[in-house]
């Protein structure tokens, strides 16, 4: 403020003394033309009554100083010049103005100015008895010419107001920003200052009360809309009325892929997406919107809405939800229940139709004991299959049994036991290598994963195959791993082999009866236990399943 009113002061005082001078040099200008106008009059007059007095020949032999005294015929040719000695010599003048309007009015007063010389002429000139012309002249600097040769005084004049200008500018500005730099805004009734500033303290220090109560309102606003903003797992961005980001929390961040540099800008410049160009191109137009958005491979549920008050509109909110895994469990669940409904529908036909037949006595008595065997084959599939459905059902709702000492060991064995018979049939030796460890975890999970591996593995064998379990373990890791040499997963299968209801092998299908949920139902326990599963398979030569699970999630004993 100091350097404002200094300036304020300085150059308002260097301004009235340019203008001052300017003025002066004008004014004395005015007196000195109007002196030489009447001075060169009173001498042309004076002149000219002594030339009609005593003739011509008198105005030859006088001496005339600063004037210039010219004697002109009628036809205008100069026979007489002070300044020149051949005066006859000179152009003729019969055009010069002064001598048109004293040869025609008997007298005549002219100016002219030089711009080369920067000086100015007055010409008189007047009608004598003989009917020749007397001119007179006299030449005057002009007040630019004037202040050219007082240039060094002028500059000195200006040079030396200027730094009193500036002396008193400074101690101006100074006394009258001090009392008002001095004035403690934290305590504004408080400072002793003149009376003339004690409406303004009054002011400060009413609209200081108001100010800090809304900074306090607004910053406790700020900081709980800056916690729910950071707690929302959905995406959440506000614009103003313009499309500019003037808030984003973290999860919308990661949506859009941007970071904090984003706000401040227009949202056309980081999303260009069509959905987003549609709602910034309807304006003002726009009404509330929810739609679905596919960005870099996720589905979102995003919620435009304008934010108005009263009759203003002041921006815009946008809401997205992420809804990939919905999609996903959406898209699973309706997979789900078609699969379902065609597994299930497939045994029940089979029994169905049997037992119509064994009904209205179209089985031959041999045929009864196949078909009721048949059937009961039939209902135990089914039973399996609901068993599966159900056990899939618990691990999607991510429910784990009780935790119980498990001996890996024993429960090989009951798995062998349990297959034996299979392992005959398919001409499969099933065996185990390295020491089962024991861990804490359901049996029954642990028993149905194993399970549903090795019946696999003996199931898409060949005659003559093996099946080898393996166990080890590291200071983190328990790693478990079924391997074959059967006939293999083609590399298009294995992707999609721990899929509900998905079957590899097709042209087994129907003599490789199963439920199709069994690799699903592994995988889903693995995970439940936060561990991963592998597969390496080759089609011809087998396959390799690798389990591995983190110790301090089955706890080892």
């Amino acid at each position: 403020m100091t350097s404002k009113v200094f300036k304020s002061v300085f150059f308002s005082t260097l301004l009235f003394l340019i203008i001052g001078l300017a003025s002066a040099l004008w004014f004395a200008h005015g007196l000195m033309k109007n002196n030489d106008e009447q001075l060169l009059n009173e001498y042309t007059e004076a002149l000219a009554n002594d030339v009609n007095h005593f003739g011509k020949d008198y105005a030859k032999d006088l001496s005339y100083g600063s004037f210039r005294v010219t004697l002109i015929d009628p036809d205008g040719k100069v026979f007489f010049d002070s300044k020149v000695k051949n005066a006859d010599q000179l152009p003729n003048h019969g055009d010069r103005k002064e001598f048109v309007e004293a040869l025609n009015n008997g007298f005549s007063s002219v100016e002219r100015y030089s711009e080369t010389l920067g000086t100015k002429t007055f010409y008189d000139a007047v009608k004598l008895k003989s009917g020749e012309i007397l001119r007179t002249s006299f030449t005057t600097k002009t007040v630019f010419s004037m202040t050219w040769t007082l240039l060094l005084c002028l500059i000195g004049i200006v040079l030396i107001s200027a730094m009193i200008s500036a002396f008193i500018a400074y101690r101006l500005s100074v006394s009258i920003v001090r009392p008002i730099n001095a004035i403690d805004l934290d305590h504004p009734l408080k400072n002793d200052v003149y009376a003339e500033l004690e409406p303004l303290v009054r002011r400060i220090d009413m609209h200081q009360h108001r100010i800090n109560d809304l900074i306090d309102k607004v910053s406790r606003q700020s900081r709980e809309m800056q916690a729910i903003m950071a707690s929302m797992s959905e995406g959440l961005v506000l614009f103003n009325s313009s499309g500019v980001i003037i808030s984003i929390n973290e999860s919308a961040k990661n949506i859009f892929k941007i970071d904090n540099s984003c706000v401040g800008k227009n949202i056309l410049n980081i999303d260009r997406s069509a959905l987003i160009r549609k709602y910034f191109d309807e304006g003002e137009d726009l009404n509330n919107k929810i739609e679905d958005l596919e960005l870099n491979g996720h589905f979102y549920r995003v919620f435009f809405n304008k934010i108005d008050t009263e009759d203003n509109h002041v921006g815009y909110a946008l809401l997205v939800i992420d809804a990939t895994q919905k999609r996903i469990a959406e898209r699973q669940r309706q997979e789900f229940t078609a699969n379902v409904s065609h597994e299930l529908k497939t045994p029940l036909q089979s029994i169905i139709g049997r037992a119509e037949l064994l009904e209205n006595n179209l089985v031959n008595f041999k045929d009864v004991v196949p078909f009721a065997q048949r059937i009961r084959k039939e209902g135990e599939n089914l039973l399996n299959l609901i068993n599966d459905i159900i056990l899939l059902s618990r691990l999607d709702e991510g429910k784990r049994l009780a935790d119980e000492p498990i001996d890996l060991g024993h429960v090989f064995a009951g798995i062998k036991e349990t297959l034996e018979d299979k392992c005959k049939e398919m001409q499969v030796s099933l065996s185990i290598k390295g020491e089962a460890p024991k861990l804490f975890g359901a049996i029954r999970y642990f028993h149905q994963m194993l399970f549903n591996l090795c019946d696999n593995a003996i199931k898409y064998n060949n005659p003559g195959g093996h099946v080898w379990v393996t166990y080890r373990h590291d200071n983190d890791y328990v790693y478990i791993n079924v391997q074959d040499d059967g006939i293999g997963i083609s590399k298009s299968s294995q992707m999609r082999i721990f899929e509900r209801f998905y079957c590899a092998d097709k042209s087994h299908r129907k003599s490789r009866v199963g439920t199709g949920l069994g690799l699903s139902i592994v995988k889903h326990i693995v995970l439940l236990y936060g561990g991963t599963v592998e597969v390496e398979s080759e089609e011809g030569k087998g396959s390799l399943f690798k389990l591995k699970f983190p110790k301090k999630t089955v706890r080892q004993s």
